[in-house]
């Protein structure tokens, strides 16, 4: 097993790229701390994980609060004595262009998609110096990498989980601490199905990906664990695009260059 009797603490986990992450590490040995807003669905996956792990656990918690964070974080220690993986994984979003976005919508999403890996990757990181030893692996988006139409918070969130990402890496590397993120493109999640419950909209999204797929929970799943594993040791500091190409489809979107003569 790639991640025997490590503790791993996944926010969000309470349902898609979260729930899939908790699953394949309770698969491979871990203690998974599942922890997501909705306390419900946080139960709900809690059962699954313990067909793989039975000593895993679950507390609720709202990454943009420090005192909520601390609490798990503190918990998480009396419980297991140690802190392995922190995969900062919570997110939201929501649908406008920049002049329409309500500010509070603004803010709610920055405090959950950013403030909250800062928090978590602040409080864990501090238990991970101390044991000089930890692996925290962020999911980003592509949308960090480039514009997303009508991504305003979200694309700018993302784009500092990066940033957080290689800050971490550079001044925690010194404690045995590797620190990576994930940027994954379009991945068929509940928070996505308004989307791709549209058959159109699904086979349009999927025409511009060279490999002709929208990418599933479980695709970002394998990612993380081979991250979380000691087959990654030598990476550090990375940001790892998982889109099926996506991000290399500018060219396919203007007519192409006549041929040489």
């Amino acid at each position: 097993m790639k991640l025997k009797d490590q503790v791993a603490i996944i926010t969000g986990s309470g349902s898609g790229i979260g729930r899939a992450i908790a699953i394949a590490f309770a698969r491979e040995g871990a203690k998974v701390v599942v922890t997501d807003i909705n306390e419900e669905s946080c139960l709900k996956v809690l059962a699954e994980v313990k067909k793989y792990s039975p000593k895993s656990m679950t507390m609720k918690s709202d990454v943009s609060r420090g005192d909520e964070v601390k609490k798990l974080v503190d918990i998480t220690l009396d419980q297991y004595k140690k802190i392995d993986i922190l995969v900062n994984n919570a997110g939201t979003g929501t649908v406008h262009f920049l002049e329409d976005i309500p500010e509070e919508d603004w803010d709610r999403i920055m405090s959950i998609d950013l403030k909250g890996v800062f928090l978590f990757s602040k409080m864990v990181g501090k238990v991970m110096i101390k044991q000089k030893r930890g692996n925290i692996i962020n999911i980003a988006s592509t949308s960090g990498h480039s514009p997303h139409l009508q991504g305003n918070a979200y694309s700018v969130a993302k784009a500092g989980v990066k940033m957080l990402t290689r800050l971490a890496a550079l001044e925690w590397g010194r404690y045995n601490i590797r620190v990576n993120s994930i940027s994954p493109g379009f991945v068929r999640t509940p928070g996505t199905e308004i989307v791709y419950s549209d058959p159109e909209r699904h086979r349009k999204r999927a025409e511009v990906i060279p490999i002709k797929k929208i990418g599933t929970p479980e695709d970002i799943a394998k990612l993380a664990l081979f991250l979380a594993s000691d087959d990654s040791a030598y990476i550090h500091g990375e940001d790892i695009v998982i889109d099926g190409g996506f991000l290399t489809t500018l060219y396919q979107q203007i007519p192409p260059r006549p041929p040489n003569k």
